[in-house]
């Protein structure tokens, strides 16, 4: 079996279960919550985003959520896209449990019926921002993940105010949405049901 870790990297833990999991001759890779990058255009994707691209989701058999507290609802997102490609999710409850307001849960329950909507991708690190600068050009909306009627909303026009507005404070990594600016006279705001 090929086992996926998705944990705190430096944890005791994490390395115990990864040690024992190799004396069963089963393959493991372990990856912090932050090499997530969940995201897309027309649908939700999920890819592994270590400092180089990471290796395809499709060749795991099981994956187990570890020390993911501080990023609970991204990894009940990560859960239930990986449980939809039948990948075993050794953790049920996250696949089970309500989510919290979140406007990237929002995202993939539109994705998941079908809805379209700008490209839009939750990055957890500097190296995932700067793959999705490669997907989407600016202009580009930064917002809030609980921001509600334009509060916490931006719009950045380079690459560098980008970064720079993420490198001034690290913590607003995983707090904060980069979506594509799709350029209207009229503002539209949509309620599906």
């Amino acid at each position: 079996m090929k086992l996926l870790i998705i944990g705190k990297k430096n944890s005791i833990e994490s390395a115990l279960l990864e040690k024992e999991a190799k004396k069963l001759n089963h393959q493991v890779e372990l990856f912090s919550m932050r090499q997530l990058l969940a995201g897309g255009r027309e649908k939700l994707t999920l890819s592994l985003v270590p400092p180089t691209n990471g290796p395809d989701l499709k060749i795991f058999d099981a994956v187990l959520f570890r020390a993911i507290s501080r990023h609970i609802t991204e990894a009940q997102i990560a859960a239930n896209l990986l449980q939809k490609m039948g990948k075993a999710v050794i953790d049920e409850i996250l696949t089970t449990e309500k989510h919290q307001h979140h406007k990237f849960l929002m995202h993939a329950k539109m994705w998941q019926k079908g809805i379209p909507q700008p490209a839009t991708f939750q990055p957890l690190n500097l190296g995932a921002i700067r793959l999705v600068l490669n997907k989407i050009k600016p202009p580009i909306i930064v917002k809030n993940i609980r921001g509600m009627h334009g509060r916490n909303l931006h719009r950045f026009d380079s690459e560098k105010k980008i970064l720079d507005f993420f490198l001034k404070d690290k913590k607003r990594l995983g707090q904060y949405l980069l979506q594509e600016w799709l350029p209207s006279k009229k503002y539209f705001r949509t309620l599906v049901i």
